[in-house]
């Protein structure tokens, strides 16, 4: 039979801060993953709830064997169950039970996202600097060889006719006077146009795949975080609780009072003598910020390499609760089918779109983290150089017509 508890209260100790807990003060309502969860289980088992602001202190064991914060809310029964991406701990576990787990993230940090000037250099990476100077010899020879072919024969075309269709066929553009070359010419010139396709096609691919993946953050790593730290290019910062104790980073770690300061010192310009700093945090959490102000702001490394340890999430709950079996059998389907995930999905989403109005690559992980789509800075070089290609262009037109100008005055009206 459903379990029914005809709107009895539940005194909630919570922490607030998304993508978990949102609280409503005014209507005692809750957003976010897990308030979402528990408005589930109060709609379907039929209690109400009221909360406890913990304002967040998650609690931690004294010395004398007393629990502060939320954990002591649940300890000491001044709370019925706690929410607000509680981490279970050895500790916890010995005097506070949890219902079944609903989230598992990770201990990973945060740091500025630095934005790499433009490599002047990037139009010549799709290949290797012998690949150049070989095609820069090949013109020259041509060159230089169809000079002694004109200087032979005098029935031939103006110096360097093949040289031009080299020209020509690199860059794609038609060469007309092909037909009046030589049969040696224009076997030679067939052969160059098949492999200027080859090589330009192999050319435009590699650097389309150079000009989509960005270049590689210097603090990516826990490894190269560790090394940044020992070198004194960064400082780790961290929360006053016990996940940071036995980090690699421990000794190098600054405590702050809240999350707001540690984001607030990454991300502001000059704060704190400019320097580098990376919060050591809940990744999740930190996703949440990063929705919030931009990710061309605040850089999260990719999961695989950045991750200190895993974290299991559950709500707390009094050792004597006598319903915890059915809210363990509720929050495991939940779970199960993919409800919760998709309840962080739309919250990240709602975030991203209401502080940003954009959306794009805040909800997606891993993989699509390291590879974007094109964007006006990527292709900036590339705009330069057409540019210039433009204006030489224009520049040889005037001369021509210049030129022109002045043949036909001194040959037709004189």
């Amino acid at each position: 039979m459903k379990l029914n508890l005809q709107q009895q209260n539940l005194l909630v100790a919570f922490i607030e801060g998304l993508p978990f807990t949102l609280v409503n003060h005014s209507s005692h309502t809750a957003d976010g993953i897990e308030g979402k969860l528990l408005s589930t289980l109060a709609e379907y088992f039929n209690f109400t709830t009221s909360f406890i602001d913990c304002i967040d202190d998650f609690g931690a064991l004294k010395s004398n064997g007393n629990w502060t914060g939320l954990i002591g809310k649940i300890f000491y029964k001044e709370a019925d169950l706690g929410f607000g991406g509680i981490a279970i701990s050895h500790e916890e576990l010995r005097d506070v039970q949890f219902f079944h787990y609903h989230w598992i993230d990770q201990f990973g940090f945060a740091t500025k996202n630095f934005i790499n000037p433009i490599d002047p250099d990037i139009l010549l990476k799709p290949y290797d600097r012998t690949v150049w100077i070989c095609l820069l010899i090949s013109l020259i020879i041509v060159y230089l060889l169809s000079l002694l072919q004109s200087y032979f024969n005098s029935k031939e075309l103006s110096n360097g006719s093949l040289f031009w269709l080299q020209i020509c066929a690199l860059f794609h553009q038609s060469y007309d006077s092909l037909s009046k070359l030589s049969l040696s010419f224009k076997i030679c010139g067939i052969i160059w146009i098949f492999a200027m396709m080859i090589f330009t096609n192999l050319y435009s691919g590699n650097l389309c795949s150079i000009l989509a993946t960005p270049s590689s953050h210097p603090f990516s790593t826990i490894e190269k975080l560790v090394q940044a730290c020992h070198c004194g290019l960064i400082i780790p910062l961290g929360l006053d609780t016990p996940f940071y104790d036995n980090l690699i980073v421990s000794k190098y770690l600054k405590i702050v009072s809240r999350k707001e300061e540690a984001i607030q010192m990454i991300i502001s310009p000059g704060f704190h003598n400019a320097k580098h700093y990376a919060f050591i945090y809940s990744r999740e959490r930190l996703r949440t910020a990063r929705a919030f102000h931009g990710s061309n702001i605040l850089y999260i490394p990719p999961r695989t390499e950045s991750t200190f340890f895993p974290m299991i999430l559950a709500m707390p709950v009094r050792t004597d609760f006598p319903y915890r079996k059915n809210f363990d059998r509720i929050i495991s389907q939940s779970f199960d089918s993919g409800l919760i995930r998709q309840w962080s999905n739309l919250q990240t989403f709602a975030i991203s779109l209401r502080h940003r109005g954009d959306h794009h690559n805040d909800i997606i992980e891993d993989a699509n983290e390291i590879i974007g789509s094109f964007t006006l800075q990527q292709l900036e070089s590339l705009f330069i150089f057409y540019l210039i290609c433009l204006l030489s262009a224009l520049f040889l037109f005037i001369i021509e017509i210049c030129s022109k100008n002045l043949w036909f005055t001194n040959n037709i009206l004189n």
